[in-house]
């Protein structure tokens, strides 16, 4: 019985250990800038209201701006399918938006296709491996930037990230980084290995 509540105990520790652990590393990365130059910046999708993005959307479409005016990279590939009714998909919308403020048509290309991070970086891999990218940097909220990393890793790409730093969706809430801890360790322990 000793060695039974010795086990439990140990194994409870560990896990309160862990989930701490990848608290404090989504709270680190969200709150870091790496800005080398990359073959192509991805930018995570979010909601948008026929064909107007939100305020989560638009404050990613305009640091993803701000990097492509500053030369990091010479494409934008804008993400995300729809919802059910919706007359038009996040990557058009952010790809509209994206071509609004002055980009060129050659460099903005929309992925409209996955309705959650994995689906849609999935979907982004195809295009990259067209491009003939190896290195990008991803453009998405502070506290969703440890596991969208992972993900692009994992899948083979040298991989940069460039937070939000205003606008909608730029703070660390405990309610954000809670979720995404949650998050990431389920895409570690479930998804990644493929049991979800």
């Amino acid at each position: 019985m000793h060695l039974v509540r010795t086990f439990i105990a140990i194994t409870a520790a560990t896990a309160v250990v862990v989930v701490l652990g990848v608290s404090a590393w989504v709270v680190n990365i969200g709150g870091k800038d790496v800005l080398y130059r990359s073959d192509a910046i991805i930018v995570l999708g979010a909601a948008q209201f026929d064909g107007r993005p939100s305020d989560v959307l638009q404050a990613r479409l305009d640091r993803a701006f701000e990097l492509w005016k500053l030369r990091t990279a010479r494409k934008v590939i804008t993400t995300g399918s729809n919802q059910p009714g919706d007359r038009t998909t996040e990557a058009q919308t952010g790809r509209r938006y994206l071509l609004s403020q002055g980009m060129s048509r050659a460099s903005v290309i929309a992925v409209a296709k996955g309705t959650n991070t994995l689906e849609s970086l999935r979907a982004v891999d195809h295009r990259l491996k067209d491009l003939g990218a190896t290195r990008v940097t991803v453009v998405t909220d502070p506290a969703h930037m440890v596991r969208s990393l992972i993900i692009v890793r994992d899948m083979g790409y040298e991989a940069f990230g460039a937070p939000t730093r205003s606008g909608a969706g730029s703070k660390l809430t405990f309610t954000y980084v809670v979720r995404e801890t949650t998050a990431v360790l389920r895409y570690v322990f479930l998804q990644r290995t493929g049991i979800l």
